[in-house]
């Protein structure tokens, strides 16, 4: 009864858990903890990152997630393509003009 269960859960991880949780590098992590866009703690001479939510990293709002973050890279990706196209289109427009 004396549980506060308006705090998210925390865990407690390695690095190199944590990267496999997120499912990227183990520099990527570390340089998030030096961004201060991941929580971290030293024990020891040791570095834990503190990840709020559960453990399991196959859980579907997980994939479902990536999912959408992957589909917003892709529309950014396009779009930046699409203007990378237009501007070379345009150079080679006047370059070929008397």
């Amino acid at each position: 009864m004396g549980e506060d269960r308006t705090k998210p859960y925390t865990q407690r991880l390695t690095v190199v858990q944590a990267a496999d949780q997120l499912g990227i590098s183990e520099g990527a992590v570390r340089n998030r903890i030096k961004r201060g866009t991941l929580g971290a703690e030293r024990e020891a001479g040791r570095v834990y990152v503190l990840l709020a939510g559960p453990t399991s990293r196959d859980e579907p709002g997980d994939e479902s997630q990536l999912v959408a973050v992957l589909r917003e890279q892709l529309a950014a990706e396009r779009q930046a393509h699409s203007e990378a196209r237009r501007i070379i289109a345009g150079l080679i427009e006047r370059e070929s003009r008397p």
